[in-house]
């Protein structure tokens, strides 16, 4: 991973180094605050910095230890990414070794001599993925990770996590990044200001989830989906124009990155639906990242049970791509039911 500043965070990440300096740093910490506001990238900053020859400090780039940082070879960081390993999950396997474990586990990673003599760091992204198997074999990992140790914990939902994990835990909360330097990411990552602006919309301002976004093609995504709700387009024409849009979803092989832009789609189709249910509540529809679907369906108002029921479908859907059924009859399946609900619920008005 390129080591990259993240923007907002800077006086949360310097208390944290001055607590290294002083050798009050928790050995265990739970980075917790919205989807994509940078803790990800918060952690992988912070722990550069205590892997810095000049360090507890903002990592200076140069020396040996942040060159191989940026090149992924320090020998003493071990990351777990459901997003990047493209599991959806956190299994027991990735803690400790199991017959289905792949490469080393974290319990063997912290029981080897640290590489290169100094601090050792572990990250854990979004540990709301690892099951209860999984959290219970990192609570000894969370309570005895040894001497020059820091485990940083990441969490969009900590409420997920079981309470003797938090308890083992100090908790660090990251706030979202001000709009400007929210506008600043997504300008330096190329995203022209009109894109810029939808996305961040409908990511709240997180930067990082605004990046990803725009990167997948979410603006041609989300007017599919509207012509679906529409009627305007097939639903099933929609799902083969959903998986051929172009954008970036990563690494992964052909069928990672359809079962990608599958979840995508649910997932963007689901907060469309939720805003939409909002402002037929009579939630203010500028307040809301999606309050002008309504706008884009002619207006028409849908009652509760309408928007329900198409929830419904695309939760199923959500549920059935993670059980690994052929994502691309999922999405069909998903679509069809939502168009034929908005289509009778239109024809009775």
């Amino acid at each position: 991973m390129t080591l990259e500043r993240p923007k907002g965070h800077d006086s949360v990440l310097e208390g944290l180094w001055r607590a290294a300096s002083s050798e009050r740093l928790p050995h265990a910490l739970l980075f917790t605050g919205g989807e994509g506001i940078g803790k990800y990238l918060a952690a992988h900053w912070f722990l550069a910095g205590l892997f810095c020859d000049e360090g507890p400090a903002e990592p200076c780039g140069s020396c040996g230890s942040c060159r191989r940082q940026a090149a992924g070879s320090f020998g003493d960081l071990f990351v777990i990414d459901p997003e990047l390993e493209d599991t959806g999950k956190i299994g027991v396997g990735r803690i400790v070794r199991r017959k289905q474990t792949e490469g080393t586990p974290l319990e063997e990673f912290l029981s080897l001599r640290p590489a290169e003599g100094g601090w050792r760091g572990v990250i854990l992204r979004d540990f709301e993925l690892a099951n209860h198997e999984a959290q219970n074999a990192v609570l000894k990992t969370l309570e005895e990770p040894g001497e020059s140790c820091c485990l940083i914990l990441v969490s969009s939902q900590p409420g997920r996590l079981l309470e003797t994990v938090r308890s083992r835990c100090v908790l660090v909360g990251f706030e979202s990044p001000s709009g400007s330097e929210s506008a600043e990411v997504l300008d330096l990552a190329g995203v022209d200001s009109e894109t810029a602006g939808l996305v961040s919309r409908w990511a709240d301002g997180a930067p990082g989830r605004a990046l990803r976004f725009a990167r997948r093609g979410a603006v041609e995504e989300r007017a599919v989906l509207i012509d679906v709700l529409s009627g305007e387009l097939d639903a099933l024409v929609g799902t083969e124009r959903l998986l051929a849009l172009e954008g970036d979803l990563g690494e992964g092989t052909p069928s990672a990155l359809v079962r990608r832009r599958a979840v995508g789609a649910v997932e963007l189709g689901v907060e469309m639906l939720r805003d939409l249910a909002r402002s037929g509540a009579g939630y203010p529809m500028d307040q809301l990242p999606h309050g002008d679907v309504s706008d884009a369906l002619g207006g028409r108002c849908y009652g509760l049970g309408v928007t329900s029921r198409a929830l419904e479908s695309l939760w199923r859907a959500r549920r059935e791509i993670d059980s690994n059924l052929a994502p691309e009859a999922v999405l069909d399946r998903a679509l069809s039911e939502v168009q034929q609900i908005f289509s009778a619920a239109s024809s009775a008005q």
